[in-house]
């Protein structure tokens, strides 16, 4: 495999840094990796660079516990499809979270962090990953069976009753979606 500088990747491959993907002027759906020509419409010509808003959910996952070189460090380790907000989807490492509590569903969002490092030239190359999106928003959306919105978090019940609420219940509480 070819090296190359630092700065050439950051310029070469700027959607490993910034999420930027394509979106149809015609018909407006999004797609990443970049397109020239819509899928969806056929239209070329027609398509324009989008920053994607990098939130979205998990749409299936698989973990990885024998891991092909240069990854045997991060084993064992989620990696998902990820189902962007605007529609398209990707495919990533999911980091930050416990693997028995990785769920398909689950809102996550973008971050960024090493992706790998070449120990022969020391070269390490940085991009994007997915780790879970616990804020508001995110706990805001979960509903229950008959439609009533659950609280955000056991937070909100501790302080109707007046006491404040322990680290471990509002772990759970982040936990429960």
């Amino acid at each position: 495999m070819q090296e190359y500088a630092v700065p050439f990747h950051w310029r070469k491959f700027k959607e490993r840094y910034n999420l930027i993907g394509s979106k149809c002027t015609h018909c407006g759906k999004h797609y990443y990796p970049k397109r020239s020509i819509c899928p969806s419409c056929r239209r070329g010509g027609k398509m324009e660079d989008a920053k994607l808003s990098g939130k979205g959910k998990i749409f299936t996952y698989t973990v990885i516990r024998v891991p092909p070189a240069g990854f045997k460090i991060y084993s064992p380790y989620v990696v998902a499809i990820i189902e962007l907000d605007e529609g398209c989807k990707l495919v990533s490492q999911v980091v930050d979270v416990d693997l028995d509590k990785v769920e398909i569903g689950m809102p996550v969002k973008t971050c960024f962090r090493k992706i790998r490092e070449d120990n022969s030239s020391g070269l390490i190359l940085y991009g994007f990953k997915f780790k879970p999106d616990y804020g508001e928003k995110a706990a805001s959306h979960i509903q229950s069976d008959s439609d009533e919105k659950l609280p955000v978090s056991n937070k909100d019940a501790a302080e109707k009753a007046g006491s404040p609420p322990s680290k471990g219940a509002v772990k759970a509480a982040l936990h429960t979606f």
